[in-house]
């Protein structure tokens, strides 16, 4: 004789894992939370580029030449290393950024600045000063961060749980 019981089903947990694989394959198919949160960690680092003067992705840029010094203070432009109309600053560090564009699967930023690029990478009469490093980005793991935060837990953000 069974003085108590409990009838388990199958059906029970299998809808519950059913709901849940969907609501991860509906965030999966729309990224757009993860790249909002990855765009708003990128501009503040790169407030921290300027800020330290190019040391948060790598090297401290080369100091001023005497002769831009002297110049941006006659001019009386900021004394701050790649700042002068604050336009390079302000396209790389506010949002929406010079160049922003995401969608489901991808996110694209920058700066429509075209002299940004001679300060990227350097010329024979610029020093090279990094405003940005896309290979250390992608090695600290902050876009895999975004999106398994926003993916597995639903939530927005660059610090993913385990």
């Amino acid at each position: 004789m069974v003085h108590c019981e409990i009838d388990i089903r199958a059906d029970d947990g299998l809808r519950e894992a059913r709901r849940r694989l969907r609501r991860l394959r509906e965030r999966a198919i729309n990224l757009g939370p993860a790249w909002n949160a990855l765009l708003d960690w990128f501009a503040d680092e790169e407030r921290k580029q300027f800020r330290t003067e190019g040391t948060r992705w790598g090297r401290r840029w080369d100091p001023l030449q005497a002769e831009t010094r002297t110049s941006k203070r006659s001019a009386g432009y900021p004394r701050d290393v790649l700042v002068r109309t604050h336009e390079l600053r302000d396209q790389l560090t506010r949002r929406p950024f010079g160049v922003e564009r995401f969608d489901a699967h991808e996110a694209v930023l920058g700066t429509t600045l075209s002299y940004a690029r001679f300060h990227q990478r350097g010329t024979e009469n610029i020093p090279r000063r990094k405003l940005f490093d896309a290979r250390r980005v992608r090695d600290e793991g902050v876009t895999g961060r975004a999106v398994i935060s926003w993916v597995v837990h639903g939530r927005a953000s660059t610090r993913a749980r385990a």
